[in-house]
């Protein structure tokens, strides 16, 4: 293979020798898919020449790049699965008037929970996590989780 600017022959020549190395991990990562998945690094590999650093083995940087070029696949694929139908039919429709009806409900039950349940469930509401939520009070996590998750039970037991 030609060397392009940016890589030298040596690293072309070290790249396909480390290329058979890698190619059980990949099995291990992406069964029948291994090929494809080894191709996809390699041209990863190729692209990002001029990041590799002269004195890293190959075979581990070619490694690292196998191991992100999956994950990347798998990121895609999930996202591009569509819903099962039986679980696509259970959600309801964004401008579902019921479930606006039952949203009101929730809202309007939350200042009825006990006085350290009530801003945590608020803030969960929002969109903080638990380690934030933690922070904000200046507790433990798990008393954050332990109190999320009794106002959960309480609205469910509520609402049923």
């Amino acid at each position: 293979m030609p060397s392009r600017p940016g890589r030298s022959a040596e690293f072309d020549r070290d790249l396909l020798a480390a290329a058979p190395k890698v190619r059980s991990y990949a099995r291990h990562l992406a069964g029948q898919d291994a090929e494809d998945l080894i191709q996809d690094a390699l041209v990863k590999a190729l692209a990002s020449a001029d990041r590799f650093e002269p004195e890293t083995q190959m075979a581990g940087w070619l490694r690292t790049v196998v191991r992100n070029a999956h994950l990347d696949d798998r990121r895609k694929a999930w996202r591009a699965s569509p819903l099962e139908d039986a679980h696509a039919a259970s959600l309801p429709a964004p401008g579902d008037q019921h479930t606006r009806l039952e949203l009101a409900e929730v809202l309007a039950a939350i200042p009825h929970l006990p006085e350290g349940q009530r801003p945590l469930m608020e803030g969960a509401m929002l969109g903080y996590g638990m380690e934030e939520l933690a922070a904000k009070r200046g507790c433990a996590l798990g008393t954050v989780r332990s109190q999320l998750f009794n106002a959960r039970t309480a609205l469910r037991q509520k609402f049923g």
